[in-house]
């Protein structure tokens, strides 16, 4: 049978079985390769994320990689403001405006593109946990500009981005175990099922 000649009660065992297999599937790599670029674009070096959820104490989502200034890309930061979501885009500006004040505080021109103006920092990244959330990472900060209070604000910066992830990863995973998206996995791939809704 098809889906829409099941029982409402059936389709609700459909639904529900549907959306288990696609739990089971999600991981996320639409969001993560979203990240990977716009972690880029605010100036990390070949980032790594990891993540875990959605149901555990310990989940969440952390990355990995170097940072320095001046390898801030300014011109491809707003390519990724999500103008369409305004209390997205406005989480998004307050960390592009927090960006900009490290570059500041680290002698930096964020608008300089020549960008070669940068007296120093360099930030490391490194996972340090069974645990995959913003407090799974250590921090290795070396040559000049760096003082502990810049520190205190970049690993606040980062921890901010890690939480923006994973809100981004539950985000998509309730979207994708949504009754209306498992309909549509449904439908696209013309599942058949019993008349209990058990999928053939």
């Amino acid at each position: 049978m098809k889906y829409e000649e099941l029982t409402d009660e059936a389709k609700k065992t459909a639904r529900g079985l549907v959306a288990n297999k696609v739990s089971d599937w999600f991981d996320g790599c639409q969001v993560i390769d979203d990240w990977k670029q716009i972690l880029k674009a605010l100036g990390f070096y070949n980032p790594e994320i990891f993540w875990s959820g959605f149901w555990s104490q310990g989940d969440g989502a952390c990355f990995i990689g170097s940072w320095e200034p001046q390898w801030v890309e300014p011109e491809n930061i707003s390519d990724w403001l999500p103008e369409k979501d305004p209390e997205r885009f406005g989480t998004f500006a307050q960390e592009q405006y927090a960006l900009y004040k490290l570059l500041e505080a680290a002698g930096a021109d964020a608008s300089d593109d020549d960008q070669t103006s940068f007296l120093a920092g360099h930030a490391k990244l490194e996972h340090r946990s069974c645990y995959n959330h913003e407090s799974s990472i250590s921090y290795e900060f070396s040559y000049e500009g760096w003082n502990p209070e810049l520190e205190d604000e970049f690993i606040n910066w980062c921890k901010d981005l890690m939480r923006m992830i994973y809100k981004d990863l539950e985000e998509q995973y309730e979207w994708e175990t949504s009754d209306e998206a498992v309909e549509e996995t449904i439908a696209f791939n013309e599942y058949d099922f019993n008349e209990k809704g058990e999928q053939k």
